[in-house]
């Protein structure tokens, strides 16, 4: 399904969306930036550099990488996009089946796919700035563990509060915000003086060290078809049950819980590695697009 977004909302759509709770959109807006970041410092290539010229103008992929949570009320059948919530999942087991938790390709692995090959096929040059923008975000989500998770909790914006000092933004939040923003924001104020280059310069690092040997692993060889976009919806899944959900005893995490030290090493290490995998798959994505073009 090749969804618009100037195409107008069905009823249904509207209704849905005003009705049932949303989780928040993003990772964070840094998150995202991050996202971009990694790979405009990934695409050396000339072709694509003038590829994403030809679009962005000067922006940058990590410029643009936020925009699509600015559009969420103006176009709000854009909402359901930006996560995936998996219908009944057990203590121990939660498979995301795209028939029945993606209808109509309605949620972020569909999205990822859809905007791909928009624009892969420019099947409408008028819109291909906010296809791309569409893209660079989805991309993002999808590799958020909490954006690809259970349908009972909306992905952890139901668990709360959850106690952790946030630099300059408080200390009660969902689950859900923890793995958005809060464990990003507070990395990189405190070691990257909230400098998002500077943290994106440490991804970047890893991808020489601890991630050297997984990289061309992670990248995709079918463009523009679903198995890589669910694929990725599903390892986040895997990691939301295995590490989002646990606390650092290995215990569901429930209201009130007050965030471990524990806890956040490892969701650390866990949203690091999405990050660069985001980063590297969004690269690779526009890679391959600008190579099938030419």
């Amino acid at each position: 399904m090749l969804f618009n977004h100037f195409f107008p909302a069905t009823i249904l759509v509207l209704v849905l969306v005003a009705s049932k709770p949303q989780p928040s959109v993003g990772w964070g807006s840094a998150g995202h930036r991050l996202v971009g970041h990694l790979a405009d410092s990934l695409l050396s290539d000339g072709n694509a550099t003038s590829f994403l010229q030809e679009i962005l103008g000067n922006e940058t992929l990590m410029d643009v990488a936020n925009w699509a949570d600015t559009v969420t009320k103006s176009e709000p059948w854009s909402m359901p996009l930006h996560f995936i919530n998996v219908q009944s999942c057990s203590s121990d087991s939660c498979v995301f089946v795209p028939s029945r938790d993606c209808p109509n390709d309605m949620c972020v692995s569909g999205a990822v796919n859809n905007y791909t090959s928009r624009t892969l096929n420019r099947l409408d040059s008028t819109s291909a700035y906010d296809d791309l923008r569409f893209l660079v975000h989805f991309l993002g989500d999808i590799h958020q563990p909490l954006h690809c998770a259970k349908d009972s909790d909306k992905g952890g914006n139901t668990i709360k509060p959850v106690h952790y000092d946030v630099t300059d933004q408080g200390s009660e939040f969902s689950l859900h915000q923890i793995w958005d923003f809060g464990i990003i924001e507070n990395v990189m104020s405190e070691e990257f003086n909230g400098d998002v280059a500077s943290y994106g310069g440490y991804l970047l690092s890893l991808l020489q060290t601890d991630f050297e040997d997984e990289v061309e692993g992670w990248k995709c060889d079918v463009i523009g078809e679903k198995q890589c976009s669910e694929k990725w919806g599903q390892e986040s899944v895997d990691m939301a049950m295995e590490y989002s959900y646990l606390d650092a005893s290995g215990n569901f995490i429930h209201d009130e819980y007050t965030v471990e030290e524990e806890y956040v090493a490892s969701s650390r290490k866990v949203i690091e590695k999405r990050l660069a995998q985001g980063g590297v798959r969004l690269a690779n994505i526009i890679e391959s697009i600008v190579e099938k073009q030419s």
